[in-house]
This record gives structure tokens, C-alpha cells and sequence, in this order.
């Protein structure tokens, strides 16, 4: 009860600290969005697992409505080269916390605080808790956050966000893209080392870029490291966007222990079929993640490939809201292990309203 007592009165005031900030600070800007879903999970391959508590999971036909996912942030100019952003998010628990009795509310966390100091036009640095680099424009190109992650947020290859500072600078049609930081996401330090982030990209023709990027960390131990390298071909017109994102993570351990790889594909796009109106597909291959078991409102087994379709439409009555039926659909390849079966496919069938503003 104390626990809960404290989440809610934590909540309340950073709420209430973000709307006098920015009605007394004269913001540029208050914007947020939010993705309110009805979902129905069809098949789920940890249905029937029995829990340490000795309960059984009963997934298979669970529906709710939930608030994925709200943002709410702020915006301001401090000086003609200076800026600051501030955001918090805030989403309830997946099914699975649900159906194990451990419902809650959607408790905010800090998601942005970063300032921007333009040295020109086109070089800038970022302090702060920031946006990750290597997302932005697979976000961009993909479109549909409101839907699903981009596959390297998704798989939990690298984090969304993290807490550092950061160079970014275009020279005609190139550009280039640093940060530095603790390789940790949103959440503190809890360990010496530090990851560099970096790519670098090529606008071939209007509409048309080539990026590749690589990120490197050395983790607790020295010998303990994780790389990865990655590509995209991403394409943005009004009749058509999408693209291509490759990526290779390997964590190298510096003992006895096996190397881990991944290997991931994803390949999307979306065709506005009328001015109101646009389908929206996307397929995703990854090898076995290990942390795949903890993607939040999917749980994906953890020990075996797998392959994700998504598809849906996208319908805008008005600007800034749409309506979006769509359908996650996850199958698996073996495991590497012996003697382990091959997990029963996932699918969950959504309604998602997204509104931004």
C-alpha cells in the first residue's frame, strides 16, 4: 500500500511539476502522443505454462484494453543556439502481469532531458538523456511506433534512449552521428564501462538514404564486450515508405564462454492506398535472443529463431489520429539445443487509436 501510495503521489507531482514548468517557462512547445489498444492474444506458445507459484498460464483467448504507451513532454528555446527538451512516458503492464494478478498503474518515468547547442547550421551537440542515434531514422522511415519498435529496439539489442552527449553534423548530402554514453538506456549506471554509438549516412537521391552505424561497449569486465554493426536502405516518398535494416550483434564474453550472435533482418514499408487511408507490412527475422523473453507485451521465446509478420491498416480521419487494425504474428524456427520442441507461434490481433499533439 505504501508502495502504491508512493507511485501515485510521485506521479502527480512530476504532472503537475511539467505543466507549471510550461505554462511559467513559456514553452515552444507541449507535444506528447498516446496508443491505446484493444487486443485479443489468438495463440500464444508459454499458454498452459505453469508458473513457480504453481499456477497455470490460461493466455489463449485473453483480451483487454490497455494504454501501451503516452508521452508528454515540453520544448524551449533558451538562447538563438541553445535548447532544452523534457519528456515522460508512461504505459501499464503486458498481458502477462496481468494474468498473473500483478495489475498496476501507468506509473511515468523521465524519457528525455537533453539540451542542444547548435555551433551552426548544421553541427550540433546533445547533452543528456536522448534519443539513441542508431533508431531514428528506422523509426522515421517505418513510421508505425505507434504499431511496434523498430526490430533492434524490439529484440532489445540496443537501448532506446541513453545518458551522454552526442555530435551531429550534415554536409550536403552526408551526415554523421556520435554519442557517447553510458550504455545503460533510461535507467542509472551500474557498471564502469561506457558505449560508443555511431553512424554515418548518404542521401543517394531525394527521398533515398544509405546508413550504417556501429555500437561498441566494453561492459563490466574488460574482456566482456558487445558490437554491433548494422546497415539500412530506407526510402520516403508520398507513395511509398519503407526500407530495409540489417544488423549483426555479437557479445563476447572473454572466458570459456560461447560467443553470443545475432543476426537480424527486418523488412518494411506502407502504401496509402486513398488520402485517408494506408496499409502498413513489415516482416522481422532474428536468430535465438536471449532477451527476447523479456520484449513487454509479446514475451517471444528466448531459445529459438524467430520470424514476425506484421501487417495492418492505417486509417487518419483527421490529423494527428488514426485508427489502426492490426495482427503481430510470430513463428519459430528449431532450437539449437537438442531435445527441445519447437514453440507453438504467437499471434495477437489489435485495435490501436493513436492520437499525437
Amino acid at each position: 500500500m505504501k508502495m502504491h501510495m508512493y507511485r501515485l503521489v510521485s506521479t502527480a507531482v512530476l504532472l503537475l511539476a511539467g505543466v507549471i514548468f510550461a505554462s511559467t517557462a513559456h514553452a515552444d512547445g507541449v507535444y506528447g502522443d498516446f496508443a491505446v489498444d484493444w487486443y485479443y492474444m489468438a495463440g500464444h506458445h508459454m499458454d498452459g505454462d505453469v508458473t513457480g507459484e504453481g499456477d497455470t498460464l490460461a493466455i489463449d483467448g485473453y483480451n483487454a484494453f490497455q494504454l501501451r504507451r503516452i508521452r508528454m513532454g515540453f520544448k524551449r528555446s533558451l538562447a538563438p543556439n541553445l535548447a532544452m527538451d523534457f519528456r515522460l512516458e508512461a504505459g501499464m503492464p503486458d498481458f502477462l502481469s496481468n494474468i498473473q494478478g500483478n495489475s498496476a498503474v501507468a506509473t511515468p518515468f523521465v524519457k528525455d532531458a537533453h539540451m542542444t547547442w547548435s555551433l551552426s547550421d548544421d553541427v550540433n551537440l546533445r547533452f543528456g538523456l536522448q534519443g539513441n542515434l542508431i533508431n531514428e531514422n528506422p523509426e522515421s522511415f517505418w513510421g508505425y511506433r505507434s504499431v511496434e519498435k523498430t526490430i533492434l529496439d524490439l529484440q532489445k539489442i540496443e537501448p532506446s534512449r541513453d545518458l551522454g552527449i552526442s555530435l551531429n553534423a550534415t554536409l550536403d548530402d552526408f551526415s554523421l552521428r556520435i554519442l557517447a554514453g553510458n550504455g545503460n538506456g533510461d535507467k542509472s549506471e551500474s557498471y564502469e564501462g561506457k558505449e560508443i554509438f555511431a553512424t554515418a549516412g548518404y542521401r543517394i537521391m531525394p527521398g533515398l538514404l544509405a546508413e550504417a552505424g556501429i555500437c561498441f561497449e566494453a561492459e563490466n569486465d574488460e574482456d566482456q564486450t558487445h558490437t554491433t554493426l548494422l546497415g539500412l536502405l530506407g526510402y520516403q516518398s508520398p507513395a511509398f515508405h519503407g526500407g530495409v535494416q540489417y544488423a549483426m550483434y555479437k557479445q563476447a564474453y572473454g572466458d570459456d564462454t560461447e560467443d553470443l550472435d545475432i543476426n537480424l533482418l527486418s523488412v518494411f514499408g506502407a502504401v496509402p492506398v486513398s488520402p485517408k487511408m494506408e496499409v502498413l507490412a513489415r516482416y522481422d527475422m532474428s536468430d535465438a535472443n536471449p532477451a527476447a523473453d523479456g520484449i513487454q507485451y509479446f514475451r517471444m521465446a528466448d531459445y529459438a529463431p524467430t520470424n514476425t509478420i506484421i501487417a495492418g491498416v492505417a486509417y487518419t480521419p483527421v490529423p494527428n489520429f488514426q485508427l489502426i487494425p492490426n495482427v503481430e504474428y510470430v513463428s519459430y524456427g528449431d532450437p539449437e539445443e537438442e531435445g527441445v520442441e519447437t514453440p507453438d507461434a504467437d499471434t495477437i490481433v489489435r485495435l490501436t487509436i493513436w492520437n499525437k499533439w
